[in-house]
């Protein structure tokens, strides 16, 4: 973190528009091994037609009792 300060300190603009460039770099890295991997996947899906079965969620949708919208019950 204090080289990140110092390069800014040093560098002024430019050195927080590199910063951000590089943070910026390393995330598109990740979404492109992220995209890589699920199209590695559908490819090997296709080609074996094989069906890889995922487990089913459930979700449960409860009432609220105690939280109550007071800009309507005023009415």
């Amino acid at each position: 973190m204090t080289e990140f300060v110092t390069i800014v300190k040093k560098y002024g603009v430019t050195g927080v528009l590199a910063l951000w460039l590089w943070h910026t770099d390393n995330r598109l890295n990740k979404v492109e091994a992220a995209l890589y991997d699920c199209y590695k996947e559908q490819s090997y899906r296709k080609a074996t037609n094989t069906r890889i079965e995922l487990s089913e969620k459930l979700y449960a949708i409860l009432p609220n009792d105690k939280r109550t919208n007071k800009r309507n019950s005023k009415a």
